[in-house]
């Protein structure tokens, strides 16, 4: 059982790093918030590089801390969302 559910979530994985890809490359919104990101890169790091360094580390770490928290409810709502389908899949006995 153990190795399914390995297997499963590397499989789940793969495909929400599928997904996300294209959903980047489709949704409209996305992309404008990636141009802001890239053109606005420099001009953050120069911004964290004026801070003080414990400020600097502060600000660091809870950007890294709130996108990680970020990533994981994504990952947890997809994996849902296969378990979800795999729910209705045996309820229509499709599988």
């Amino acid at each position: 059982m153990e190795d399914f559910r390995g297997d499963f979530y590397n499989f789940v994985s793969q495909m929400h790093t599928k997904a996300y890809r294209k959903y980047k490359q489709t949704d409209k919104v996305q992309q404008e918030r990636e141009h802001y990101l890239d053109i606005n890169r420099e001009k953050f790091q120069e911004t964290l590089n004026a801070l003080e360094n414990k400020e600097r580390v502060f600000i660091e770490e809870y950007i890294d801390s709130l996108t990680y928290k970020e990533s994981c409810a994504n990952e947890s709502m997809y994996i849902a969302g296969y378990r979800d389908c795999i729910k209705i899949l045996r309820e229509l006995e499709v599988i």
